[in-house]
């Protein structure tokens, strides 16, 4: 077996350490959101902004070609790469929970509102003070699972 000269293996030893920081930085960040309430679970007669307000996590494991899975914060993942979320509050603030340079997680604030039946309207606000819109087309949406249909993330 081939051996590494040492600067590479110091390299990838560094790398290792930024890259287990990272999720355990992304993991206390998460922690420290709201838990989600049984108050977003939607009823009969609630409206699906009462289903979307909490904390909503990625969950690219569930994926598939028609829909994007998000589950809520505290949501048992398996260990992994970065995951992006949206933390929607009332009142139509919004925080968009990225992944940044070397997979650290990164928080930019937006704006959301239901601007048709399952069809919520986003826009985050980028560092240099412009937005980024996009509008997400809710398939499903409960207490455990928020669907999103692909193509609108």
């Amino acid at each position: 077996m081939a051996r590494l000269p040492r600067p590479y293996i110091g390299w990838g030893i560094a790398v290792m350490a930024a890259l287990i920081l990272t999720q355990l930085s992304f993991a206390s960040t998460l922690a420290m959101m709201p838990a989600r309430d049984a108050l977003a679970t939607p009823r009969d007669g609630s409206s699906l902004c009462d289903c979307l307000v909490g904390s909503w996590v990625h969950s690219w494991e569930e994926d598939t070609d028609e829909v994007t899975v998000y589950r809520p914060t505290g949501y048992p993942f398996s260990p992994g790469r970065g995951r992006e979320g949206y933390e929607f509050l009332s009142g139509g603030s919004l925080i968009y929970h990225g992944i940044g340079p070397a997979d650290a997680s990164t928080s930019e604030p937006g704006r959301w509102e239901e601007v048709a039946p399952y069809q919520v309207a986003i826009t985050i606000e980028q560092p240099d003070g412009s937005g980024v819109s996009r509008e997400l087309g809710i398939v499903s949406c409960d207490a455990e699972r928020l669907e999103v249909r692909n193509g609108s993330r």
